[in-house]
């Protein structure tokens, strides 16, 4: 997992202790760097566990650096 990109989503969080890592995809960008595509789960406001997915572009040559496109957290 890119820790970046794991610092992003979790600085979103309601409860970023929660935190639990599904799955992370990367594959080549056609523009450039990597196309990531993870999937987590994590408490929300009312204590329950939901499902969350990211869709974020890594770059290589500006190491560290993630631009989170998306985030969607399923209620």
């Amino acid at each position: 997992m890119n820790t970046a990109l794991q610092l992003k989503v979790l600085s979103q969080l309601k409860d970023p202790d929660s935190f639990e890592h599904m799955g992370t995809v990367v594959s080549p960008s056609k523009e450039g760097g990597y196309d990531a595509l993870m999937r987590f789960r994590s408490r929300n406001a009312f204590g329950g566990y939901v499902i969350g997915t990211v869709v974020a572009k890594l770059y290589v040559a500006e190491r560290g650096v993630c631009e989170v496109r998306s985030m969607e957290v399923e209620s």
